[in-house]
């Protein structure tokens, strides 16, 4: 099971190093309107992950990145900010 935590346009949050960005390159973000941010659940009995998704002006996803863990929650949520 997997939850949206949160969406932004920021692209320093699409390419800023973790906790407080996704590490996407320029060349993606420049392409990017959105990052959506999504993470499994805690009471999943799997590895946890987070994951980042870029979608262009058309609305399609053209790029994902997924990580173990949820380091990230803390860094995008105050992007959000």
């Amino acid at each position: 099971m997997s939850r949206k935590v949160s969406e932004t346009t920021d692209t320093s949050a699409m390419t800023g190093p973790a906790p407080e960005g996704a590490g996407f390159s320029q060349k993606w973000a420049a392409k990017a309107v959105r990052m959506e941010h999504w993470e499994s659940s805690f009471d999943d009995h799997s590895d946890d992950w987070s994951e980042f998704r870029l979608f262009d002006t058309a609305g399609n996803l053209f790029s994902v990145k997924r990580v173990q863990a949820h380091k990230y929650r803390s860094g995008l949520m105050r992007a959000q900010s």
